[in-house]
């Protein structure tokens, strides 16, 4: 099964992201739009695996702390063609991320080898990026919680199913 840890997106959020998604298609942005109930903020990427019980185990031992967000502007990864929103402080999840990798590989998951960046993925294979994003009003995210998804195909739809989660100390 493929996995993933994230941060899962509020529903005011999840429609504010959804404005902008607008404001990119209005611009002529084509691609392939995150569907809004699968938006989140990907903290680990732990790929295929066997079994759930020991990414599930690496999650149950996070202590990690809750952490207002900022997405205040949009991003981009050329290559892939992918627009993101971009939070104005990315410490929380920073720190998250930095906690969760040592425990995944005391579990026996080696996650994703390559940078954190934290993004909210918006569109994916976008053939064309305008040189200028659109600017929106900022939106806010209350790191809540963590979330363990597994991310398959339910008829044929890309869908991201909370497998296990911890909830963030108040």
């Amino acid at each position: 099964m493929r996995l993933f840890i994230g941060v899962p997106v509020a529903e005011a959020a999840r429609r504010r992201a959804a404005e902008v998604q607008d404001l990119l298609r209005g611009l002529g942005v084509k691609g392939n739009y995150s569907r809004p109930e699968n938006l989140h903020v990907t903290l680990a990427f732990l790929g295929e695996q066997p079994d759930i019980s020991r990414a599930a185990e690496a999650l149950a031992s996070l202590s990690a702390e809750p952490g207002e967000l900022r997405f205040t502007g949009l991003g981009t990864f050329p290559k892939n063609g992918v627009i993101f929103l971009a939070p104005e402080n990315d410490a929380p999840l920073r720190k998250a991320a930095e906690a969760l990798a040592p425990r995944l590989r005391a579990a026996g998951i080696r996650p994703e080898d390559r940078p954190f960046r934290a993004h909210l993925t918006l569109c994916r294979s976008c053939g064309r990026i305008p040189p200028v994003l659109p600017e929106f009003p900022p939106i806010p995210l209350s790191m809540e919680e963590i979330v363990l998804y597994e991310s398959h195909r339910v008829d044929g739809i890309l869908t991201y199913t909370p497998r296990g989660r911890i909830a963030l100390p108040n």
